[in-house]
């Protein structure tokens, strides 16, 4: 058994002459017989610095050679001034250094962690320890220290910082687990995707991430993890702790140590779900455009042949006498081709064709001179609330159009409400930032103007949501409704520069948003809101 480095380093410096032997007995911190020269041979290939100095520190008796390799200077400096080390600490330690070296005087024992600068300029950490020695007659006439190189370990541990910093600072979630699924690590990024805090997740299973649906998908996960292979990065949905779902892109891969061992697994996800509702976005825009391409070539197709239909019937009319049967008939097919050419400036709404006439206006004016109508179109069992921002911004649309727009909505929440309900009509100033408009494909960001027109009616399911634009898409009864009100909004605020959006929920209501990108002249007052 070798003796502790305090009774090891105190017989190598006992330098005796003769060849005596001595052993260490256990914590006395006497050296018994044991070989000097043993001792002397392991202090000169031992890779630590081991030093003695005398009781009062004053005088250095022994330093061993790995001084010389890990400093880079002669021990001989140590020998004529046993502070001289102090010379090569790192400056950002030195004072720290000298202060734990004057107290090591009343406190008997030394340790610190400093940095040194070798003579060629390189920078070495070391680990330096030291405490009093006791002779055979167990007097503390030594001061022993070990001096370690730990440059390598600090290195680790700056690269294990360097990658802890990456991991918590990463936009994606990196949680780490075991073959059980078991979660052992747990980053920032993880708590503001999923909601969980570490100290709520870590030790609990990653399945309470999952939705009751998507348990075989965790089983099958894990069951992959142990047979070690990877699942490349794919798109799934996980479960919030408030329980709302979100679209992730999941990479899982194992973690394997010695001999092809596997111990757990690393996940890594990346929140989707802005990209699949862009995606979402711009494909209904995509539909939507070439719906509104086939509408407008059928509209002016169709509108070539009204024009003969309705043309030959005036000049029939004008050849038939004011009364008889065929004259009568006549009237009718007028009138329906007549219906037909309203069905066709529709279209050409749906495909942003339709001509406009484009001015300046005032959009709290506009909603008060055709309030009285709208009330009569909600009906009685409907209450109409109009909310008006007295320093609205001025628009840029066709205010026959922009009328028409009011009286689609109102028409479509009074049928959302057969009941009856609140409708409320809103206007305000608002900004559309960079944020709003990542979400919302095609919408620059800049200050516009909303009209919102909400409900407490029936609601929409996303399915409805997604198709409300469409042209002759309707969820009312065969003979109630054309579908084309919605898609006439739409198609005019689009080609007005404008944006639609819409918030609903089943047995919430429906709140259809209008923005329209401010004109120049800025906010109108309150007086010629309500005087225009």
């Amino acid at each position: 058994m070798l003796p502790n480095p305090t009774a090891f380093i105190d017989a190598i410096n006992a330098k005796k002459k003769v060849c005596a032997r001595f052993h260490f007995n256990g914590d006395s911190g006497v050296l018994e017989k044991e070989d000097e020269e043993y001792f002397r041979l392991l202090a000169l290939h031992l890779r630590e610095v081991l030093w003695v100095a005398d009781g009062a520190q004053t005088k250095m008796r022994y330093v061993s050679p790995a001084y010389e390799t890990i400093w880079g200077r002669s021990r001989q400096t140590l020998f004529d001034n046993p502070q001289s080390f102090l010379d090569a600490v790192d400056p950002k330690d030195r004072e720290r250094v000298v202060k734990a070296v004057a107290k090591r005087q009343q406190t008997g024992r030394y340790e610190e962690e400093y940095r040194i600068r070798r003579p060629d300029g390189s920078v070495r950490w070391i680990w330096d320890r030291g405490y009093p020695a006791r002779d055979e007659r167990g007097l503390n006439n030594n001061f022993v220290g070990i001096s370690e190189d730990i440059t390598g370990r600090k290195e680790c541990e700056a690269d294990q910082a360097r990658l802890a910093a990456i991991v918590e600072c990463s936009d994606d979630a990196i949680v780490s687990m075991t073959v059980c699924g078991i979660v052992v690590n747990w980053n920032q990024a993880a708590e503001r995707l999923y909601g969980y805090s570490a100290e709520e997740m870590i030790g609990r299973p990653i399945s309470v991430l999952f939705a009751a649906d998507h348990y075989q998908e965790y089983l099958h996960n894990m069951e992959k993890v142990r047979k070690g292979e990877r699942l490349s990065a794919y798109d799934t949905v996980r479960r919030r702790k408030d329980g709302t779902a979100i679209t992730v892109s999941v990479d899982i891969c194992p973690i394997e140590v010695r001999d092809g061992e596997i111990v757990g697994a690393s996940k890594i996800a990346h929140d989707i779900t802005r990209v699949k509702q862009l995606e979402e976005q711009f494909r209904q825009a995509q539909k939507m455009e070439a719906i509104g391409r086939l509408a407008a070539g059928v509209a002016h197709d169709f509108n070539n042949e009204l024009v003969l239909i309705c043309g030959y019937s005036d000049m029939i009319l004008n050849d038939l006498p004011p009364e008889g049967r065929a004259r009568g008939m006549l009237m009718k097919i007028k009138k329906a081709g007549e219906r037909a050419a309203t069905l066709t400036a529709q279209l050409l709404a749906v495909s942003r064709k339709q001509a406009l006439e484009p001015r300046v206006l005032d959009l709290n004016a506009a909603v008060a001179n055709c309030e009285k109508m709208l009330k009569r179109l909600a009906g009685e069992g409907v209450e109409l609330v109009v909310v008006l921002d007295a320093a609205l911004g001025q628009v840029k649309a066709d205010p026959g159009q922009l009328e028409q727009v009011l009286m689609n909505l109102v028409a479509n929440a009074r049928d959302a409400m057969p009941q009856g309900g609140k409708l409320t009509i809103e206007t305000a100033n608002v900004v559309l930032d960079q944020t709003y408009c990542r979400l919302h494909a095609g919408v620059k960001p800049g200050r516009y103007v909303m009209l919102a027109v909400s409900d407490t009616g029936c609601g929409m399911d996303e399915q409805t949501k997604a198709r409300i634009f469409e042209p002759f898409f309707t969820t009312k009864e065969p003979g109630k409704g054309t579908g084309l009100g919605l898609a006439m909004v739409y198609g005019f605020i689009k080609q007005s520069g404008g944006h639609v959006d819409v918030c609903s929920e089943p047995g919430h209501g429906s709140t259809f948003k209008i923005y329209l990108q401010e004109a120049e002249g800025g906010p109108i007052s309150k007086k010629q809101t309500y005087e225009n």
